[in-house]
C-alpha cells in the first residue's frame, strides 16, 4: 500500500528534510494528525504595507512589488520577498508573473552566496532541476512550485531588480518549527538522495488514494430520501474507528433545467446541508457541494483530497478518525425532495493524543 512506502511524519524523522518532506505531500494519515515536532503555517507575501490592523488604511490594496527591504549584494540591486528565522520550510511559491525572467536567489543558513539561483519564470516551468512537471506549473495565470525546501536556521529569498522596478505579485507559503526541530538544509547537489522518493510522491499526486484502511474495513451504503425542511441521519457508527474514504450523490438532477430550478445540480447540493457529528462534538457544518469543493454544481475535477465526476458522485480521500462515535445527518433546505446516495469506507483505527477530528 502507499502508506508503507512513504516517510510517516507520525513516525518522528528524526531528520527534517526533502525527502522527508516529500513524503508528507501525500500521507493522507498525517493530515489527521498533531504533527511531530509542531509546526505553524504562514506566509511571505506581497501585501500592501500600508495595510495596517484597524488603521485607515486597513483595506490598502496594493499587493504588487511590496517587498521586505531592499538590499546590495555583491553590487546587485535584490528585493527581498522573504527573511525567515528558525527551523522552516518553504512549501509553495507563488506568482502571477510567471513569465518574469528576473533572477530569484535562495540565501540559506546566513550564507553569503545563494544555493539556488534561478530566473523566476524556470521555477514554474516544471523543467528545472530538481523541481518535476507535477510540482512546477502554471495554471491559469499564475506560477506554482509545489516543493519543499527546508532550512535549519533561515532563510532569505530575493529577486534581482536591474534597469527597472520589478512589480512582483507573490506569495510564498512556508512552515515555522518550534525552537529545537533538526532540519537538514536543501542542497540541490543531493537531489539523487530523494529521487526516489521525488518519484512515489509524484506518483501518488497524480492517482491519489485514501489512507491505506484495514483489511477487515468495511462499506456502508445508504440511500436518503429527504422531504424539504426535513433532516435524515445514518446510523451512528460506533467504536474507535475512522472513516478513510466516503462518496455522495444526488440523484435525479438536471442542469437543463431553469437556473433556480431546485433540480438543477448547483441547487441540490446547495441546499442539501451536510452535518457530521464526532465523539458527540459536532464538528462539520456545510453544503453537500462545498465540502467537496465543487460549489456551485457538479464541477468534475480531481486533486489529493477530492474526486468530481461528471455523474456528479462527490468523494472525499480526507481521513476522519473518532475515539467513540461518529453520525453524519442531511438536511434538506430546499423545496423539493432530495434523493442521496451515500457510501462510506470505515474501519478500526487507534485514536490517540495526537488525533484531529475534520472541521468544515
Amino acid at each position: 500500500m502507499l502508506s508503507c512506502l512513504l516517510t510517516r511524519p507520525g513516525a518522528a524523522a528524526d531528520v527534517i528534510n526533502v525527502k522527508s518532506l516529500l513524503g508528507e505531500m501525500v500521507d493522507m494519515a498525517a493530515l489527521a494528525e498533531r504533527p511531530v515536532p509542531f509546526f505553524r503555517t504562514a506566509a511571505a507575501t506581497s501585501y500592501d504595507r500600508a495595510s495596517h490592523k484597524g488603521g485607515d488604511a486597513w483595506f490598502a490594496n496594493h499587493d504588487v512589488g511590496e517587498y521586505v527591504r531592499t538590499e546590495t549584494n555583491h553590487g546587485r540591486k535584490e528585493q527581498v520577498l522573504a527573511d525567515l528565522k528558525g527551523p522552516g520550510a518553504v512549501t509553495r511559491f507563488w506568482s502571477a508573473n510567471p513569465t518574469l525572467r528576473a533572477v530569484v536567489r535562495f540565501y540559506f543558513d546566513g550564507e553569503e552566496e545563494p544555493r539556488l539561483a534561478i530566473p523566476l519564470a524556470d521555477l514554474f516551468t516544471g523543467k528545472t532541476p530538481p523541481f518535476g512537471p507535477v510540482f512546477s506549473y502554471i495554471s491559469g495565470t499564475g506560477g506554482n512550485l509545489y516543493y519543499p525546501i527546508p532550512y535549519a536556521s533561515g532563510l532569505k529569498i530575493t529577486i534581482e531588480e536591474r534597469r527597472r522596478p520589478v512589480n512582483l505579485y507573490y506569495e510564498i507559503a512556508y512552515r515555522a518549527y518550534d525552537a529545537g526541530a533538526t532540519v537538514e538544509t536543501f542542497d540541490p547537489e543531493r537531489a539523487a538522495s530523494w529521487a526516489q522518493q521525488q518519484a512515489q510522491t509524484a506518483a501518488a499526486l497524480s492517482s491519489p488514494k485514501p489512507a491505506a484502511a484495514p483489511a477487515d474495513a468495511e462499506w456502508i451504503t445508504q440511500r436518503l430520501t429527504i422531504q424539504p425542511g426535513e433532516t435524515m441521519s445514518l446510523p451512528k457508527v460506533l467504536g474507535e474507528k475512522a472513516v478513510f474514504k466516503w462518496s455522495a450523490r444526488v440523484l435525479d438532477t438536471q442542469e437543463s433545467r431553469q437556473w433556480d430550478d431546485p433540480s438543477r445540480a448547483h441547487n441540490a447540493y446547495r441546499f442539501l446541508g451536510l452535518a457530521i457529528d464526532f465523539d458527540g462534538e459536532h464538528s462539520v457544518t456545510t453544503p453537500l457541494g462545498d465540502f467537496f469543493g465543487s460549489a456551485p454544481g457538479v464541477n468534475p475535477y480531481e486533486n489529493l483530497f477530492f474526486t468530481v465526476d461528471e455523474s456528479g458522485t462527490m468523494t472525499s480521500r480526507l481521513l476522519m478518525p473518532f475515539a467513540k462515535s461518529m453520525r453524519m445527518s442531511l438536511s434538506n433546505l430546499g423545496t423539493t425532495p432530495y434523493t442521496v446516495e451515500l457510501k462510506l469506507h470505515i474501519g478500526k483505527r487507534a485514536f490517540t493524543d495526537r488525533d484531529y477530528h475534520l472541521r468544515a
